[in-house]
């Protein structure tokens, strides 16, 4: 969920790719993210060249932050939802009790951060 919460690079854009069109090969991106400019900051395993372009990795940055974006809610939520182990104990209380208090405090996080 750590991916989640952190708002994507042009690192995530080139393991992204390289996930995807080269899933065996072993990856090492070289240098800061502000002198990124194009593929020479990449090695891929012994000799590969990517089969994707600098566009592409532009491209993929845009798609991710899109997603990103749209995401905000979930980000949102779980910072309001109540531990597992609190939500555990509402339902447990709810069943003896007869009280909906869990799905409550769930309605109310989903209400103050709805989807988009």
């Amino acid at each position: 969920m750590g991916q989640l919460f952190f708002e994507p690079t042009l690192k995530k854009a080139i393991q992204s790719l390289c996930a995807e069109n080269h899933p065996s090969e072993g990856i090492v991106i070289r240098g800061k993210e502000a002198d990124m400019k194009d593929l020479s900051c990449l090695t891929l395993g012994d000799k590969v060249t990517p089969s994707f372009t600098w566009s592409d990795v532009e491209t993929r940055l845009t798609e991710l932050l899109s997603q990103w974006k749209n995401e905000k809610y979930v980000r949102d939520r779980a910072l309001e939802f109540p531990t597992w182990q609190e939500q555990m104990d509402m339902q447990y209380w709810d069943q003896v009790n007869g009280t909906n208090t869990w799905k409550d405090a769930i309605a109310k996080v989903k209400a103050d951060h709805p989807k988009p």
